[in-house]
């Protein structure tokens, strides 16, 4: 589990340095409480906001 600086650090981290990879991020469900990270490498990928 990653303290609240550390895991928005991590998660800046892989936003600027990753050219045409994928990141989800969803909350456990076991009740621990954290996060899941799942990466992926994508020719055409298309971020909507």
């Amino acid at each position: 589990r990653f303290f609240p600086s550390m895991k928005e650090d991590i998660f800046e981290f892989c936003i600027s340095n990753a050219e045409c990879m994928t990141l989800g991020v969803r909350k456990q469900s076991n009740g621990m409480g954290g996060y899941i990270l799942n990466s992926r490498w994508q020719k055409n990928f298309w971020l909507l906001a």
